[in-house]
């Protein structure tokens, strides 16, 4: 039987070093890793050197890409109410 004592619940901690670069453990499906490592390599033109470096890249693009969608709807935003302002001043 078990010596009765409890064993604390695995956490997952993430880890900053001296570079100020953060270690996040994660567990991922092996065809979603692909993709990632996939998506880099197109994006740089070149083999991937390691996973951390491939999560990177499509981090890094994959924020850049929601930062454009935003400012274009912020952009569109400011357009539709330039146009209905015009039509208020047509009254």
């Amino acid at each position: 039987m078990g010596s009765g004592k409890i064993k604390p619940p695995k956490t997952r901690i993430a880890k900053i070093d001296s570079n100020m670069k953060v270690s996040i453990p994660i567990s991922i499906p092996i065809d979603l890793l692909a993709k990632v490592i996939t998506a880099a390599e197109e994006f740089l033109g070149k083999p991937i050197e390691s996973k951390s470096e491939a999560f990177q890249i499509v981090l890094k693009q994959g924020i850049a890409r929601i930062l454009e969608i935003q400012d274009r709807k912020l952009h569109m935003g400011k357009i539709d109410q330039e146009k209905k302002d015009q039509e208020n001043i047509q009254r």
